[in-house]
């Protein structure tokens, strides 16, 4: 990136709050997201050179437990990531660099056909986060063998830019980043019945936005809300056979960065201690 541009991007960054909304109703007219998925809600707060993100994670409720996170370390670079217990890898992590990877499953219709010998993307997510850059990221995808792979959308956060969006539909990658940067905070998807889940979360945050302004308090009480009821409808999700498993909370700051995790529904389980990361530099040709 260029002194210009990352000028312009600082700016713009600074002035507006820009999350993925934009990208979510994309997705909702064109296919990329369907009733079949069982995802998350993802919001994102940029300030400056700092940004905070949240994420929901639902999943079935006889999934294995996963382990919370830890510091690992890749080619040399410290990140903070849980570790799926059914599958390893992970669905979300942060390194050094102010980095942030994080992986929603993706479907569309009709499917390809599964991969014949099929590869967690929870590994593919934990392969790059020792990358210093968004860029060095999405070249690192784009020359994975990404046929073993199911469907599968990357969120990749850094410092200073627009989230980038690699979207994987079991033949294609395909780039993108938010066009709206006066829309919503909200990124989400369900496995059933997608469009009235997503206009009733919108509204909820809707609501919440004309009460007060947005900030990370906000977002806290919009990631455990169970508005409009307690059910598979709400972003705290709650179904027979699903549920809110995990939120990740992730600040990257000017010096450090912290990943506060909940291990199960934010409405009933208390996030346990912050984890702490020194925020490094990474190489401006990076």
């Amino acid at each position: 990136m260029g002194s210009d541009e990352r000028r312009r991007v600082r700016r713009g960054v600074s002035e507006r709050f820009i999350t993925w909304r934009a990208i979510l109703c994309r997705a909702i007219h064109t296919g990329l997201s369907t009733a079949h998925d069982l995802v998350c809600t993802l919001s994102w707060l940029p300030e400056g050179e700092a940004y905070s993100i949240w994420f929901n994670r639902d999943e079935r409720i006889t999934r294995k437990p996963a382990t919370s996170p830890f510091r690992h370390e890749r080619a040399g670079i410290s990140y903070l990531a849980p570790t799926d217990g059914e599958a390893g890898g992970t669905w979300i992590g942060v390194n050094a660099f102010g980095v942030t990877v994080c992986l929603a499953n993706r479907y569309r219709v009709p499917r390809p056909p599964p991969p014949r010998h099929r590869v967690s993307r929870g590994l593919l997510v934990e392969s790059v986060l020792g990358l210093p850059a968004q860029s060095a990221v999405a070249a690192a995808v784009e020359q994975a063998a990404l046929e073993q792979y199911e469907p599968f959308t990357l969120g990749v956060f850094e410092p200073y830019a627009l989230p980038l969006l690699l979207a994987w539909d079991g033949e294609r990658l395909t780039p993108d980043r938010p066009v709206d940067p006066g829309g919503g905070l909200l990124l989400t998807s369900s496995a059933v019945d997608q469009a009235h889940v997503v206009e009733s979360r919108r509204g909820v945050q809707a609501q919440l936005l004309a009460e007060e302004p947005l900030s990370a308090t906000l977002l806290e009480r919009l990631h455990a809300s169970h508005e409009p009821e307690r059910s598979g409808v709400s972003i705290c999700m709650h179904r027979h056979d699903a549920q809110t498993q995990s939120l990740s909370r992730i600040d990257v700051g000017n010096d450090i960065i912290r990943f506060r995790y909940t291990p199960g529904s934010p409405c009933t389980v208390r996030a346990e201690p912050s984890l702490t990361l020194a925020r490094v530099a990474s190489s401006p040709t990076s």
